[in-house]
């Protein structure tokens, strides 16, 4: 999709120019005023087909990174076992009841 809207932009805007310049040399008539106007027109909505394709075609790799399902299990893994090692260092600094808490400042 992103491949044809790209093609399709760099026609449009290639054609835009194209217009633009048989429009430059008849420029004191009306067909070169309107030859400009419209080249200018097709060069600016084909710049922007270029840029919708290019957002079109990094949307696509931003949902194919979130459809691995390895990708997601392997960050939240790596999240679980972090909360479990920063849990266990909580529990450890906390004084059990059998201690009293000037046991634990040195």
């Amino acid at each position: 999709m992103s491949v044809i809207l790209l093609v399709v932009g760099i026609l449009v805007a290639g054609s835009g120019l194209v217009a633009i310049g048989f429009g430059v040399p008849v420029n004191e008539s009306t067909l070169g005023h309107t030859l400009i106007t419209a080249g200018t027109t097709a060069a600016c909505s084909g710049l922007l087909l270029i840029g919708i394709a290019l957002a079109v075609g990094q949307l696509y790799r931003i949902s194919e990174s979130l459809r691995r399902p390895q990708a997601r299990s392997l960050r939240a893994a790596k999240a679980k076992s972090w909360r479990e090692s920063t849990l266990w260092q909580s529990q450890r600094l906390v004084p059990s009841r059998s201690q009293p808490a000037d046991a634990l400042v040195p």
